[in-house]
Formats: C-alpha cells, sequence, structure tokens
C-alpha cells in the first residue's frame, strides 16, 4: 500500500511540473525566451565541458630533460692496484663524501690470501735454498774423493811400471804379461777417474742450474707476493672529494670483489664543478656539444645554474640491470657562483634542462590539443557556430610538454582535448625519466 501510494505521489508530482512548464512556454514563446535560453545554457555547458586555448604567436625554446649527478671538474680515478694475482676483496673503504688529503688511505684489501701466499714462496725459497747448498757440498764432495781416487790411481800406476819384469832369463811369460797388464790397468784406471771427474763436473753443474731455475722461481713467486701485500692499500692520488663508481651497477662496499684495475671511486674537486648526465636513448638525436643547459640541484631548487655540453659519449649503456632503456652519458660544464661553490658537493643530484632548438614567432600547442590518426596529426578548432573542426597540423619540434606546430592562425581557439571522445586517460611519456622514477626498477612481466 505504502509503494503505491509513493509512486502515485511522484507521479503526480511530476505531472504537475510539465504544466507548469507548458504554462511558462505558453507565456514564454512570443519572445521566444525559454527556448533561447535552453540553447544558450545547453551550448555555456558544452563550453565548459571543453577547456580551449587562444592560439598566439611567441618565441619558444626546445628543451631536453634529463637527470644526473654533481661531480668536480676534475676527477681523478682511483684504481684498484694493477697486480698479478687475480680478483681482490674490500675490507675498508673510506666514506663516500669524505674531504681527503693527498696520500690518505681510501681503500684497504684483504690481506689473508696475499700473506698466505707470501708465507708459502718464502718457506719454498728456505728449502730450495737449502737443496742448492745440499747439492753443492755433495759435488764439493765427490770432487774431491774424486781427486784421492786419482792420486791412488796415479800411484798405482807409477807402482806398476815399476814393477814390469822384461828379463825372460829371470821372469816367465807370465809373469812378464802379468806386469804389463797391470800397467795398462793402472793407466785405464787413471784416464776413466780423470773423464769421471769432467763428468761429475758437468752434472754438477747441471744440477745446480736446475736448481736455480726453480729458486728464481720461487724468489718470482715471493716478490709478486710481497708486491700484492704492498699494494692492497690504496692512497689517495689528489686532495678532494670521494665519490664512488659504480661496480656491476652497485656502489663498492666491505666484502665487494674487483679486479686490478678496476675502478673503484673518483677523487673530485671542490673547487670547480661539472653535471653528468644520462640521456635516453630516444632523446639524444639533437643534443649537441656546445648547446646551453640550465641545471637546479635538489638541494637547491631556487638556485638556476648555467651551463654548457661539453662532452657525449658514443656508446648507451644501461644503468640498472632491470631497466631496459640505454643512456648516453652527457657532461654539462657548470658556472657556479663563488658563494654557492662552498655549499655544494660532489655526488648530489639534479635536473638538467638542456636548450635543444630555439623558435621565433611560432605557434606552440600542448601535447593534449594535438591528435594523431595513423601519420595524420590534427587539432580541433572552435568555429563561430559553435562547432569543433578539425584542423590537419604539422608538428616543427617538441619536448616534454608542448609541440611547435604550422598549419593554424594566430588567434584560433583551440581544444585541448578531444571534443567527441569524452574524458581521456592520457599516460606520461615513460622514455623520459623523472623525479619521481630516478630510482625506480622496470619489471618485464611475460
Amino acid at each position: 500500500m505504502r509503494s503505491r501510494r509513493g509512486k502515485t505521489l511522484i507521479l503526480l508530482a511530476v505531472l504537475a511540473l510539465v504544466s507548469l512548464a507548458v504554462v511558462y512556454g505558453r507565456e514564454s514563446l512570443r519572445n521566444g525566451g525559454f527556448v533561447q535560453k535552453f540553447i544558450s545554457y545547453l551550448e555555456a555547458s558544452q563550453e565548459e565541458r571543453i577547456p580551449a586555448i587562444v592560439v598566439k604567436r611567441q618565441d619558444y625554446t626546445v628543451k631536453a630533460r634529463a637527470q644526473g649527478i654533481l661531480v668536480g671538474l676534475y676527477s681523478v680515478p682511483v684504481l684498484a692496484p694493477r697486480v698479478r694475482s687475480g680478483p681482490m676483496r674490500i675490507a675498508g673503504l673510506a666514506p663516500e663524501g669524505s674531504v681527503v688529503a693527498r696520500g690518505e688511505t681510501l681503500v684497504r684489501f684483504d690481506e689473508t690470501d696475499a700473506r698466505l701466499s707470501l708465507e708459502q714462496g718464502e718457506n719454498q725459497l728456505a728449502t730450495q735454498s737449502h737443496l742448492i747448498e745440499n747439492s753443492m757440498v755433495r759435488q764439493a764432495g765427490e770432487i774431491r774423493q774424486l781427486g784421492m781416487d786419482q792420486q791412488s790411481a796415479d800411484l798405482e800406476q807409477s807402482y806398476s811400471k815399476s814393477q814390469i819384469r822384461k828379463d825372460e832369463t829371470i821372469f816367465s811369460q807370465w809373469e812378464i804379461r802379468e806386469s804389463l797388464v797391470n800397467v795398462d790397468l793402472a793407466a785405464s784406471r787413471l784416464a776413466f777417474l780423470s773423464n769421471r771427474e769432467g763428468l761429475q763436473e758437468e752434472l754438477g753443474e747441471s744440477q745446480l742450474r736446475e736448481l736455480n731455475v726453480e729458486k728464481t722461481s720461487v724468489e718470482a713467486e715471493v716478490d709478486l707476493a710481497r708486491e700484492v701485500l704492498s699494494s692492497l692499500s690504496v692512497k689517495s692520488p689528489a686532495p678532494g672529494v670521494i665519490v664512488y663508481r659504480k661496480i656491476e651497477f652497485t656502489p663498492p662496499e666491505v666484502g665487494t670483489t674487483v679486479w686490478p684495475g678496476q675502478t673503484i671511486m673518483e677523487i673530485s674537486s671542490v673547487d670547480r664543478f661539472r653535471a653528468i648526465v644520462s640521456i635516453p636513448e630516444v632523446g639524444i638525436g639533437k643534443i649537441r656539444v656546445g648547446n646551453r643547459a640550465e641545471v637546479v640541484l635538489d638541494s637547491f631548487p631556487d638556485k638556476q645554474i648555467a651551463g654548457q655540453i661539453e662532452s657525449l659519449s658514443r656508446v648507451a649503456k644501461l644503468l640498472h640491470r632491470r631497466d631496459p632503456r640505454r643512456y648516453f652519458e652527457c657532461s654539462v660544464l657548470l658556472d657556479v657562483d663563488p658563494d654557492l661553490a662552498l655549499a655544494l658537493k660532489p655526488g648530489m643530484d639534479l635536473d638538467v634542462s638542456i636548450l635543444v632548438e630555439h623558435f621565433v614567432d611560432s605557434l606552440v600547442l600542448p601535447r593534449s590539443a594535438v591528435f594523431a590518426e595513423g601519420s595524420r596529426t590534427f587539432a580541433f578548432v572552435t568555429g563561430s557556430s559553435s562547432e569543433y573542426e578539425e584542423r590537419d597540423v604539422n608538428i616543427v619540434a617538441s619536448d616534454h610538454g608542448f609541440y611547435v606546430v604550422e598549419g593554424l592562425e594566430e588567434g584560433m581557439e583551440v581544444c585541448l582535448r578531444h571534443p567527441l571522445r569524452g574524458d581521456e586517460i592520457v599516460l606520461p611519456d615513460f622514455s623520459t625519466p623523472t623525479g619521481a622514477t630516478r630510482d625506480s626498477e622496470f619489471v618485464i612481466v611475460e
């Protein structure tokens, strides 16, 4: 009952409102007031729903945005020792950002393996020295023994010669021949001992040479171990501020393994600076050495520093193993005010706007006002009859938020969004990193 009564009341209210509208319409229909007001209301509502901008000619500078870090103008790399022992493990590390003097210890490497190698080498060297000494003593003993044998053989030969039997009337043929054989045997033994002495000397010298070669090899290993041990403490090559260099995408720390000659950190100057900027591969096309730049440090957002590009890397590289984009490294020479330079420290994050191209008296539109269908680009222009007209435009240049276009006239009113599609979600340009995505990791979903 209550639901029926409610529906009845609603129906009566609607009929009453319609009756009032009809009556009011008859009174104002003669001068068209009601219809005109209704149409005006609809037009006003439609204009309010489609924001627009009036095109004006202006000077515009196309800028490329990028992020980077502050470094000293003069940076001296600190390398791992160029030793032949293979990879080394960091045992101690000076903190990043520390101000150091020349000769101050920066990095200490683990000495365990080097000390063990040195101890083993020294033991082998001592053993080899003993072997050489024993070989020389044994050789001298054998030579002395051969000398004594030669003296004995010489005496025996002299005795045999004195005992030769020549008188056939006194001695038998057997005794005569035996005495001659004894002389020959003594001479042969003396010759054998002489030859043996020469061979023994040659053999002894050969053994000594072999032992000395082995000793030289062991000495080289000991020298290498001592060299490695003395190189495991790296000193600062110049005064300045410590700035870490990434090793396999991560900063160095205690326990990190590095290879000989690998860069661990840099010592940057503290009076003059430059910026190292990473520019995405898609934005490197029009950037040249000599382009001016505007730099703003995250720590001093109200200070703008003028700069100029001094170098561009020729090879793109990955900044993070999970970021598929490739970047070109760009060096920007900064003109820092002396008062501000005292407060700056290498390693500070910064944003850079590189002035790529300057246009004079050009038409500029926001990116949201230009649409594309295939290779065609166009914008919507509002006419005098409140209708929207498509106009083809040619994009001359673009940056992170605007297009420099041709094909429109100054004074035209251009819609800031598509008037026929309703509200659209516009995705940001992921090809250019922003402050919020500087340290983000990209995860590839298969």
